[in-house]
């Protein structure tokens, strides 16, 4: 029987690399660094400056939520320091890390941006299986409900795929092998998107996918 912590560090591993995540061989060595890479979907303490036009945020609120990202970014130094390479253990306390910070987030939106931030969650949420192309949806505006029908489609294919290679990976197969897999899945998601949004969606996308980390690298500005 596989062991529990292995299977647990996998999980967590290619859950993460679905959407930005941590390379494999790094985290299965110990090495992988919680909180890099880790942030599933969207999150208002790693907000896309696109999102936050979308929400009209005001310098107030983004000084505020400066603060808050970065106090999340120290609390996560100190996790990968004392981590020591138990990634159970560390997935744990980044959870509730991240809960904690996202609370706090949430306390620093308007009551109208509260919804409308609710809103946004709950519909990008169904673009999850898309990776980082996702997560960029959340920064295009006007989408129909013909476009959202594919794209929704998409991801429930993606998210698929991405699945069988998360279970061959638990199943003892190779890591480097998975990591290109979802390296290409990411690189089909994106041709896939774009073929879908109108030009000006595509400007949208262009200007929220670069503002987020790619496979293994850190978001421009993080410690």
């Amino acid at each position: 029987m596989m062991n529990v912590k292995r299977i647990a560090a996998l999980a967590a591993v290619l859950a993460a690399v679905a959407t930005v995540g941590t390379p494999p061989a790094r985290a299965q060595q110990g090495q992988g660094r919680p909180g890099r890479g880790m942030m599933q979907g969207l999150s208002l303490v790693m907000l896309p400056p696109t999102v936050e036009a979308r929400l009209k945020l005001s310098e107030e609120q983004k000084t505020k939520l400066m603060g808050i990202r970065t106090a999340f970014r120290q609390e996560m130094q100190t996790l990968r320091q004392s981590s020591q390479g138990d990634q159970q253990a560390a997935l744990q306390k980044f959870q509730a890390a991240r809960q904690k910070s996202e609370g706090e987030a949430e306390t620093v939106l308007t009551s109208e941006q509260k919804t409308q931030w609710t809103a946004l969650k709950t519909e990008n949420e169904q673009f999850q299986g898309l990776g980082r192309a996702g997560v960029a949806l959340a920064g295009v505006e006007a989408l129909t409900d013909d476009q959202k029908g594919k794209l929704k489609t998409l991801a429930e294919e993606t998210g698929g795929k991405r699945r069988t290679v998360f279970q061959d990976a638990v199943q003892g197969g190779d890591r480097a092998a998975a990591r290109e897999k979802i390296q290409a899945l990411e690189t089909e998601s994106d041709a896939a998107v774009r073929k879908l949004l109108t030009a000006d969606q595509v400007k949208q996308y262009d200007a929220t996918l670069a503002g987020l980390p790619r496979l293994g690298q850190r978001r421009p500005g993080n410690n």
